[in-house]
């Protein structure tokens, strides 16, 4: 059976308009699998409907294969999120139906992405003691506004560790509702945070190709260890749909209902390995303790990792500052034999040999090359673009608006008028 690709965290079209682009597929194709294939994500909310109420990933997608009438057995969800599996059968207990499942993966996109598309600077990363000592201590990179990374970056200014670092806040200005909480003022003309030759464009990351500037590149020349804000810290314990707005806005689109967990693996915490770093991980609790299942070695032999325990975020964010601030009252002698160690290089060496290793394995759910789009061909799988549709047939579909609950399973209407939460 052929299987049709929609590839729902690159293209938002397929989200907004999933009701009808099932419902178009219905009935031009009638042997076919779909997959939802979501692997660069690990969010749960992915739009609001009319009323303003968050739609979640596993509504809308058992609403849209209702909707276009596609039996729910021939359907699979694919995800970043390594928790997928759990979190979905938690959430189909909670129905008051006997309701029909779909299946669910979980793929490691980004590790992929790391090891074929991310420039390669592991062969300069050095380890000999007779080095010269660096300019600074660690880097902190933060992309997009979150609010663990908000308040990771308050807390690491507090502790004056800003100037011992290559930070980077690639956006206009942190959200004042965050630093209001804590009676805070900001200096909001520090932001955006750029390494010196970066892209004009902040909300460019730069890292997801082999072209990125040499400032980035020196920058962890020229530092000893990593301090990595991953994606997502898991659920930030925020429990109903309205509990975490404020203003309109929602906080945290990976926390949810009791019954959703989040462990995201990115680029961020891959890149650190693929280029023989140390690091410090503010990621879900537990995943260093994934990371050692996996087979590699993390470094609690040179610092306290007992945060990656803690399961309240906001003191595991601290103690990862904390354990940050102890590292550099050290001496800089202290600090750079410790990091110029034949036992740290042996580990970060590990580390990376063990990633290329899963990689080669296509263990913990590391993908193969994402395929191009091949259209609605005979011979191939269908990894579907916008082109590939009648524009003239969906648009009249997209009039057929789904209304009211989804199959008794919820009572909200789940059609989405507001993209991204």
């Amino acid at each position: 059976m052929k299987k049709i690709y929609l590839y729902l965290g690159s293209q938002y079209f397929w989200v907004l308009n999933l009701p009808m682009v099932c419902k178009y597929l219905k009935e031009y194709h009638n042997d076919f699998e779909i997959i939802f294939d979501f692997s660069n994500e690990a969010h749960l909310w992915i739009g609001r409907n009319g009323a303003n109420q968050p739609i979640h990933l596993f509504e809308w997608i058992h609403h849209s294969l209702d909707f276009g009438d596609i039996p729910h057995s021939r359907a699979t969800l694919i995800s970043g999120n390594t928790k997928i599996k759990q979190s979905y059968e938690n959430w189909h207990a909670t129905l008051p139906v006997d309701y029909h499942k779909i299946k669910v993966e979980c793929k490691n996109l980004w590790g992929t992405i790391v090891v074929e598309n991310h420039l390669d600077i592991s062969n300069v990363i050095k380890y000999d003691k007779e080095l010269p000592h660096k300019d600074k201590i660690f880097t902190f990179f933060n992309g997009n506004a979150r609010y663990h990374r908000l308040i990771a970056f308050m807390y690491m200014d507090d502790m004056g560790l800003l100037d011992k670092s290559y930070t980077t806040m690639l956006m206009e200005g942190p959200h004042n509702d965050i630093y209001r909480q804590y009676k805070r003022e900001i200096d909001l003309t520090r932001f955006p945070m750029k390494l010196a030759d970066s892209d004009p464009d902040i909300k460019s990351l730069v890292t997801h190709t082999s072209d990125v500037p040499q400032s980035f590149i020196n920058a962890h020349i020229n530092s000893y260890f990593d301090v990595v804000t991953e994606t997502t810290m898991g659920n930030l314990g925020i429990f109903t749909n309205g509990s975490f707005e404020d203003q309109g806005t929602i906080k945290d689109d990976y926390s949810g209902p009791d019954w959703w967990q989040t462990e995201f693996f990115t680029e961020k915490l891959w890149r650190c390995i693929f280029y023989k770093r140390p690091f410090m991980l503010m990621g879900s609790p537990g995943q260093l303790q994934t990371l050692r299942e996996l087979g590699f070695k993390t470094f609690e032999n040179f610092w306290n990792e007992d945060y990656d325990k803690e399961p309240d975020f906001m003191k595991r964010i601290m103690k990862v500052c904390l354990q940050t601030h102890d590292m550099c009252k050290r001496s800089k002698q202290d600090i750079h034999n410790l990091f110029m160690s034949d036992s740290m290089k042996n580990i970060v060496e590990h580390n990376r040999k063990t990633l290329l290793d899963i990689y080669t394995n296509n263990e913990f759910d590391f993908v193969i090359s994402r395929k191009p789009s091949s259209g609605f061909s005979e011979d191939s799988d269908w990894h579907l673009q916008y082109k590939d549709f009648d524009k003239l047939k969906l648009q009249q579909l997209t009039n057929e608006k789904f209304k009211g609950s989804l199959s008794g399973i919820t009572t909200k209407d789940c059609n989405i008028i507001t993209p991204w939460l």
